[in-house]
């Protein structure tokens, strides 16, 4: 349920929110939205949310997502994640 309603808040705000221009601040609202949303999905435990949330974060914030995998593979290395889960991160 929560995915699902991070879903609707990430597709919400208006166009230019979404073109999230200013990329000097890590705390713009796009930005949080989006990353908060994989996070939602990742801890989940539902390995479709995720592929479905990471490939958002590729669409939506390209530049971002590197950084993004690789954050949550170092909580993969560190056992915080389900291990289907920890299979998935791994092929992102």
């Amino acid at each position: 349920m929560l995915y699902h309603v991070s879903l609707y808040t990430l597709h919400a705000p208006d166009a230019f929110l979404q073109s999230d221009i200013d990329k000097r601040d890590d705390h713009r609202p796009w930005h949080l939205l989006c990353l908060n949303h994989c996070i939602i999905a990742t801890r989940s435990g539902n390995g479709k949310l995720a592929k479905a949330s990471y490939d958002l974060l590729i669409t939506d914030l390209p530049a971002e997502a590197e950084a993004f995998f690789e954050m949550d593979m170092r909580k993969v290395n560190g056992k915080q994640h389900l291990p289907h889960c920890q299979k998935i991160m791994r092929a992102y």
